[in-house]
């Protein structure tokens, strides 16, 4: 696991809004430093396979809430890895509160309003990483338990999130990154962020993905409102919906336009949000965690690239009109 990136972004809940936030450096340590920072939540793409290791404890769970025959995924949930934000989530320092041990939900995209998707079975916490198994809520139709276990089977949903309260930290070199050296796990969600394009053909994924749509806006979380309207900007999430014809798509093209998939794309990238077609929009989108750094430095050689061939074709004017007055005889 030691040098792996695997989180792909970080949102925070601030005491007293409503929404999270993804807040830039300065922010983020004003917050901390006030004492205003509820809970973080740091997402992720999904490593579904445990590659073992260093083991410091496994907790198994029992109770009502789990049931023989439900079906059961395994993922990495979170690792002690640097994560783009620079950040480091100790893996050895997690803390399950008598709360959670009791209640180990998995939920969906952290809509702590609407009914989980799954709990928890066991949770195996490595030196290096954590990893999570849990029973899917599928024989309960009040909740989106088949769904969700639908759309994870089907490599729709790719992604988790963990929530956790930070209990001890320390500022690195970098003076806006962390070490999360000990935290209380509060929940681990299955998130809502697809990666995989084919599987969206299946039958009944576009009306359930304009059923999550409803539930992302109508919840915390900026992230997955970015990133649900970049991905169905780039008809991602299959919606049936053309922002443009493929005449507009065309000429778009003509004009320099990304184009994805025949549409265009305008300023969403790999599905996620990306406004970047200036050099504060990039910025912005950078310090947000919306784009990795590479991603970035391709943003800013889009915008220089126009600007040499602008450069180049001035030169060759430039040199034409001097080698035009430099020929041309004196009148005077």
């Amino acid at each position: 696991m030691k040098g792996e990136s695997t989180r792909i972004a970080t949102e925070i809940k601030i005491r007293g809004l409503s929404d999270h936030v993804a807040l830039s450096g300065p922010a983020l340590t004003d917050a901390f430093q006030k004492g205003d920072v509820e809970a973080v939540f740091k997402y992720g793409n999904a490593v579904r396979d445990d590659p073992g290791g260093v083991v410091k404890d496994v907790f198994s769970f029992s109770g009502a809430f789990l049931k023989e025959g439900r079906p059961t995924s395994t993922a990495i949930i979170t690792t002690a890895s640097e994560d783009r934000d620079g950040d480091s989530v100790h893996t050895d320092g997690m803390i399950l509160t008598d709360g959670y041990l009791k209640h180990p939900i998995v939920m969906p995209m952290h809509l702590y309003r609407e009914f989980p998707v799954g709990f928890t079975e066991k949770l195996t916490q490595y030196k290096s990483h954590v990893v999570a198994r849990w029973q899917w809520l599928t024989d309960q139709p009040d909740t989106d338990g088949q769904k969700f276990y639908g759309l994870w089977e089907s490599h729709v949903l790719n992604c988790v999130s963990i929530g956790f309260i930070p209990k001890t930290w320390e500022p690195k070199k970098d003076m806006w990154a962390y070490d999360f050296l000990t935290w209380e796990l509060l929940e681990h969600s299955v998130v809502n962020i697809p990666a995989n394009a084919d599987a969206l053909r299946t039958d009944g994924v576009k009306e359930y993905l304009r059923a999550a749509g409803e539930m992302i806006f109508s919840g915390p979380s900026t992230l997955l409102k970015g990133m649900f309207e970049a991905a169905e900007h780039q008809k991602v999430y299959a919606t049936g919906i053309d922002l443009k014809s493929e005449s507009e798509a065309g000429a778009a093209k003509e004009q320099g336009e990304p184009v994805v998939g025949g549409k265009t794309a305008g300023s969403a990238v790999d599905g996620k949000k990306a406004v970047c077609d200036t050099p504060e929009k990039i910025l912005e989108a950078f310090e947000a965690g919306v784009i990795s750094k590479g991603e970035a430095v391709g943003h800013i050689k889009s915008l220089i690239d126009p600007l040499k061939k602008d450069l180049a074709s001035v030169r060759r004017d430039l040199a034409v009109m001097s080698v035009r007055v430099i020929s041309k005889k004196s009148e005077v």
